[in-house]
């Protein structure tokens, strides 16, 4: 399975979907994360809650044994296409954020879930990991 950022983000903040989330990563045999996942979960935990919150994703992706996965050649190439298909600008309904589309081509290059919230990725082919 694969995490996006507004998996994460609901979790932290005990939203509607925390108690799905948390037991989805605690049942997955493996749990990935884009690096630039990460980057922007820092950016936006940092900025929009403080540092305490961000320290609490750093548990987080600790406790849970989420693996962090390098941005390469093959995701490049998959989240072009997804941002082709899927992304702002680009006509299409789900309207990807280029975040939004690492996290979508790590999953499908891996070939798994993936754990989000929110409606954008339903909009999508990736298979979802939260229904």
């Amino acid at each position: 399975m694969v995490i996006d950022g507004s998996a994460i983000v609901a979790f932290l903040r005990g939203d509607a979907h925390a108690e799905r989330i948390e037991a989805l990563l605690d049942d997955s045999p493996a749990c990935h994360i884009s690096a630039v996942t990460m980057v922007e979960c820092r950016a936006l935990l940092l900025a929009r809650f403080g540092e305490e919150m961000l320290r609490e994703f750093e548990k987080l992706v600790e406790r849970a044994g989420i693996i962090i996965r390098p941005f390469d050649r093959v995701q490049s190439a998959l989240a072009f296409n997804a941002y082709r298909r899927f992304g702002r600008g680009c006509g299409h309904p789900a309207q990807l954020s280029l975040t939004d589309c690492a996290a979508y081509a790590l999953a499908r290059s891996l070939d798994v879930p993936l754990l989000y919230t929110g409606q954008d990725f339903a909009l999508t082919d990736v298979e979802p990991a939260l229904v």
